[in-house]
Parts: structure tokens; sequence; C-alpha cells
């Protein structure tokens, strides 16, 4: 008694097992106890299949049934001469499936090791499968990182156009500076001097403005952003069994979860805008010496499409 069996496509030994399983389900273990569910003693089952924990009487009839999905964590509890292996299931409710005296105590062990990585494992699987139908539904990592943006869209909008609008009052300035060189110094428009010495104040000043706006605004957002993804993966992990968690360094792990979270705090608050800024950046002032100087403008952009080749193969070459 108290044996454990792992069975794969052979007979069933003594007891017909096949009559307990539903339709497509496969019984991977059975223990077999020396107490009963109510602590009598006399003969009892825990039968582990691969979607269910169930426990039968010694004529097997089902006493209890648990899916393994629904199990958050197993524990064994001891008692003087007994023990009894126990469930806690996801809304926190609390299920005996069999009693065992002391002399069983190291097979039922290895009876909760298993439901506990079977249970993690259908969970892992689970998980698995929303994941990759989530990945299905979005072109890439950016969204699946911007998800936890969407509630402060209006600040980070704010943000991006206080960025942009930025930009485009960098451009101003040298324009001003033609307009006193060629019109007010030149021109001999003596006139225009206070109105472009105003001009480029204003500038500077408003763009020093939307700076503070576009600073404050992405710093709000990344930090935000960076709160909800750390809640998300400690709640990730707090669904691992203590087993699995068991394996891995606590160091370790906290130094991944920290660095990686750094590493989406910078991009939100940094990276994002600097890639915004730099496209801009590069269609608007090529645009602008167009405008100012068309035939120095085609020298200076000659390089362009050579840098851009070098950009795609070494982004191949990184990859």
């Amino acid at each position: 008694m108290g044996y454990l069996l792992l069975l794969e496509d052979r007979e069933m030994d003594d007891k017909d097992f096949k009559r307990v399983l539903e339709d497509g389900e496969k019984l991977l273990a059975y223990f077999e106890s020396d107490l009963t569910r109510d602590g009598r003693f006399g003969c009892s089952y825990l039968l582990v299949t691969d979607k269910r924990a169930v426990v039968c009487d010694a004529d097997l009839k089902v006493e209890v049934s648990v899916n393994l999905r629904d199990i958050r964590s197993v524990s064994v509890k001891d008692y003087i001469g007994n023990a009894e292996l126990m469930v806690t299931l996801k809304d926190e409710s609390v299920v005996i499936l069999t009693r065992f005296s002391r002399a069983l105590r190291k097979r039922f062990g290895d009876a909760s090791r298993l439901l506990e990585n079977l249970a993690f494992l259908r969970r892992v699987r689970r998980e698995q499968v929303y994941e990759e139908e989530e990945v299905a539904a979005k072109t890439g990592t950016l969204r699946s990182i911007l998800r936890f943006v969407l509630p402060y869209k209006w600040v980070l909008a704010a943000g991006m156009v206080a960025g942009v609008c930025g930009i485009f009052l960098g451009l101003l300035p040298p324009y001003f500076m033609k307009m006193l060189i060629d019109d007010v110094i030149l021109g001999h428009k003596e006139e225009l001097l206070a109105q472009v010495i105003l001009a480029i104040i204003a500038t500077q000043a408003t763009s020093s403005l939307l700076g503070v706006v576009r600073s404050y605004s992405l710093s709000y957002v990344s930090l935000k952003a960076m709160y909800s993804i750390r809640i998300h993966l400690f709640k990730h992990i707090m669904r691992f069994q203590p087993s699995i968690l068991d394996r891995y360094e606590a160091g370790r792990l906290i130094s991944r979860i920290t660095d990686d979270v750094g590493r989406v705090n910078w991009f939100l608050s940094w990276g994002l805008e600097q890639l915004l800024r730099s496209s801009i950046s590069l269609i608007s002032v090529s645009a602008m010496i167009l405008l100012l100087e068309p035939r120095l403008s085609l020298i200076a952009l000659i390089p362009m499409p050579i840098l851009g080749l070098g950009v795609f193969l070494f982004r191949r070459k990184a990859r």
C-alpha cells in the first residue's frame, strides 16, 4: 500500500480506473492510501490525470474531483500519526484531497510535488497560448509595451505635441538670422531689427517652456508605466509555485526584473522621444535647407543614401 505507479499504455493492474476517467483523459499516476478521507482505516485512491486530481474510495466511487487549472498551491499538513494532502484553489478555498498515515508521508510528498508541477505546467501552457494569441494580434514589441501607457495617453500626447512644436520652433532661429544679415545689416532695414530680436527671444522662451512640458509629461508617463509593469510582473511571479521559485536565485530574479523594467523606463522617457524627434528633425531640417538654399542642400544630402545603406546592413548583421 502507499505506492506510486506511473502509467503508460499498459494494463491498469488490479483496479480498473478507466471508468473513473472522462473521455480523452489520461491517467498519469495513482497513489493508494491506508486511510479514508474521514480519517478511518481503509483504502482510498488519489488519481492524477492530465486534467484532474481525483479521490476515490475502495469501490472507486469518486469523492473529490479538482481540475488542475483551478489549483493555486498544494501542501501537506502533518498531524500526530497521520497527515492530509490539501490544495488551495484560485478562489482561496481549501480542498482536502486525502488522508494517510505517517508511514506514507514520503509517498504523498511525491504526490504533492507531482500535482504542483502539473498545475504549474498547465498554467504556463495556458498563459503561453494567451501570449501567442496576443502577439499574433499585435505588430511587435513596441505595441505590447505601449499598452501600459494607454491609461496615460493624453499626458503622453501632450508631451509629444510639445516636443514636435519645440522641433519646429528650433528651426526658426536660423531663418531669423538670415533676415538679420540679409535684410537688416545688408539691406539697411534698421526698422526690422527690434522685430527680429523680439522674435528670436520669444522663440527661445517658448521653446524652453515647451521643453519643460515635454520632459515632465514623458517622465510622468514613463514612471507610471514602470510602476504598472512592476505590479504586473509581481502578480505574474506570485502565481508561480514555491518549488519553481526555489530553482532560481532571488537576487538574479530581482536583478533581471529591475534591469528590464529600467530599460523600458529609459525607452519611454528618452528613446521614444528621441526616435520621434530625430525623424521629424531630419524631415523638417531637410525641407528648411531646401527652401533656403536648394543647390547647397542637394550637395549636403549626397551622403544620405550611403548612410541609409550602412544602417540597413548594420541592422541585419546585428540581428
